[in-house]
């Protein structure tokens, strides 16, 4: 009897799962959070088939990084929607042979928009005259603000917080114009802040 044990040699390249990764992330993750777990596998045996993890491109502010023996990507530095809103990472999978043998993968992380910007007016103070004869609902002024968020966390809405306590004006909310609500006496107040 003759046994022949055929020995593996390092002739199969790691595989991903999937050749192109996408997923998206609110901006408000905190660092060390999870992203998502790549995975490639090998059909060769032993160390022939142990592989190592590392993104080897588009990396270039350390935003994010990857568990070389599990493959999860973690965030490692806070990522701003204003900054950027999607990050092209290239990610290796590298077996242990001799010679190694490698392949890629893409991942394309869509970084979500987060509620994290005030709106900013476009001054600091605003200041008009009218005339104690003014008829409601003639504009006095607009006022405007910007926020830097998008979609519904970058809409503005004007509101009289204080100083009206006779509601003499009103201010759309949509378009920020203020307008007078109710007759006005400059002998009885002559200024409003």
């Amino acid at each position: 009897n003759l046994i022949v044990n055929v020995q593996d040699i390092n002739d199969s390249p790691p595989v991903f799962t999937s050749t192109h990764y996408a997923i998206a992330m609110s901006e408000s993750s905190q660092n060390g959070t999870a992203i998502i777990k790549l995975q490639a596998t090998s059909k060769d045996i032993g160390v022939n088939a142990e592989i190592s993890y590392s993104i080897i491109g588009g990396n270039d502010h350390k935003k994010f990084v990857i568990d070389k023996e599990s493959g999860v990507v973690s965030l490692a530095d806070m990522v701003d929607y204003e900054k950027s809103k999607d990050y092209f990472l290239t990610v290796q999978a590298q077996d242990h042979g001799e010679p190694p043998l490698s392949t890629l993968a893409s991942l394309n992380i869509s970084i979500l928009d987060f509620n994290d910007n005030a709106p900013v007016f476009s001054q600091n103070s605003y200041h008009a005259r009218i005339r104690e004869d003014a008829k409601t609902f003639d504009k006095i002024l607009q006022v405007r603000a910007n926020d830097m968020d998008s979609n519904e966390n970058g809409k503005v809405r004007y509101y009289i917080e204080r100083g009206d306590h006779m509601n003499q004006f009103s201010i759309e909310a949509e378009t920020g114009y203020i307008s007078v609500a109710n007759e006005l006496d400059r002998e009885t107040t002559s200024n409003y802040v």
